[in-house]
């Protein structure tokens, strides 16, 4: 049924006595010899067995990747949980400290807590004209230069550097603001 579905030039069916009516398949068994075992010897692959090997490709790694990839992973829950245990003690430190706060501040005579109202109030008053001195000094003061930085290559780049990329970063985001 294979060559069937072939062009008519490459058949020799009027040798053999067959009509044009019998030379012509159907579209379903075009379909059928597409779909079944009958196809060539290079094409019998199935996609099956294709996407199997990729799969497996990707998934063999050698023995010290697959140590690395392990201590990696074991060392980034470790870090997870430290997070997780240094965030709770916070929590616990500001809950006692906002506690330890309102019980001192619960101590004070309404007196008291007038004159330290006031005193944050006129705090707050003083910081306020000090932002908005900073403001006008910015604005009168000569623009600087802008500086960007590109970061889409970070897909080519190694963790480490990475790291060392943002330390950077920060070194000079830290020395443009001291400028200032």
């Amino acid at each position: 049924m294979k060559d069937r579905c072939m062009p008519n030039a490459d058949r020799d069916d009027k040798a053999l006595g067959v009509s044009l009516e019998q030379q012509q398949p159907s579209i379903q068994e075009c379909k059928h010899a597409q779909s079944s075992s009958e196809l060539a010897p290079d094409h019998s692959i199935s996609q099956e067995s294709a996407i199997s090997d990729g799969n497996q490709a990707a998934e063999s790694v050698s023995a010290r990747q697959a140590k690395k990839q392990a201590k990696k992973e074991q060392l980034e829950a470790a870090w997870a949980a430290k997070k997780v245990a240094r965030k709770a003690a916070q929590k616990q430190a500001k809950a006692e400290a906002r506690a330890a706060k309102q019980a001192e501040w619960d101590a004070l005579s309404p007196e008291e807590q007038e004159i330290r109202k006031q005193e944050a109030a006129e705090m707050r008053a003083k910081r306020e004209e000090e932002r908005k001195a900073t403001a006008a000094a910015a604005a009168a003061a000569p623009s600087m230069p802008t500086c960007a930085i590109d970061l889409s290559f970070e897909q080519l780049m190694a963790d480490a550097e990475i790291t060392s990329l943002a330390q950077q970063l920060m070194y000079s985001y830290g020395a443009n603001r001291r400028t200032r």
